[in-house]
């Protein structure tokens, strides 16, 4: 990923800070499942693994010389900020026990340093195509369409989980990836899909969240609480 310059007015002490404009670069920045890689033993035994994972920002310019200090003092040094159109990201690369705590302390610290900075979406999106599942698992698309129509592997390819009378449905990675890994019985050089079925189930409840807090102030006292009453 190409990285431009730290303007010169963030020079003084933004060095941990890489700024992208993702524009500037010919190719479209693809998506991928959030990974974890092992870290050092914590010096009080604590387990300590690295994730690298994405969280798309809307409400201020990131960008901007204030917001990127404001960044850095509250511990973002360990991220990459960069726009595609007018979509803004960081993408993380944050030492926690889970990928969740990774996650949740990234959010607080952008939300709670930059007044107005609304964390909207982690990538990848829990609903995925079969392009999308052919490149998370680094097959073809015939191959994934062969799996899906039930005419190589064992079976049983999870249904679509929305958009299922289109030409292109959606599944929800959930679902796949589990299905990978308890049936399908991944080959070797494609385990790391069983790390993205533990974390498909959070990644799916945390965007669902961020969702439920956008329209929640849009509902009415009846609509709340009648869909609060189908998660208790």
């Amino acid at each position: 990923m190409g990285c431009n310059a730290l303007r010169g007015a963030l020079a003084r002490h933004l060095s941990g800070i890489d700024l992208v404009d993702a524009e500037e670069r010919r190719e479209p920045r693809e998506a991928t499942a959030p990974r974890a890689r092992t870290m050092p033993a914590h010096p009080r035994g604590e387990t300590v693994t690295g994730h690298q994972f994405t969280l798309i920002v809307e409400g201020v310019d990131l960008q901007d010389g204030a917001a990127l200090d404001a960044l850095f003092e509250a511990g973002c040094d360990d991220a990459l900020v960069g726009r595609v159109g007018t979509t803004q990201y960081l993408d993380f690369d944050r030492e926690a026990e889970t990928l969740a705590d990774a996650v949740i302390e990234a959010t607080e610290a952008i939300e709670s340093a930059i007044p107005g900075a609304r964390v909207v979406h982690l990538e990848p999106d829990e609903l995925v195509s079969m392009t999308e599942i052919a490149e998370r698992i680094d097959r073809t698309r015939e191959s994934v369409r062969l799996l899906i129509k039930g005419e190589r592997g064992p079976g049983g390819f999870p249904p679509p989980a929305t958009h299922f009378r289109s030409r292109n449905p959606l599944w929800a990675w959930t679902d796949v990836a589990t299905w990978l890994t308890t049936t399908a019985h991944l080959a070797p050089s494609q385990q790391g899909v069983a790390q993205d079925a533990e974390h498909a189930p959070f990644v799916a409840a945390f965007n669902a969240t961020l969702r439920w807090r956008a329209a929640n102030k849009r509902l009415s006292a009846r609509e709340r609480k009648r869909l609060q009453k189908l998660v208790s």
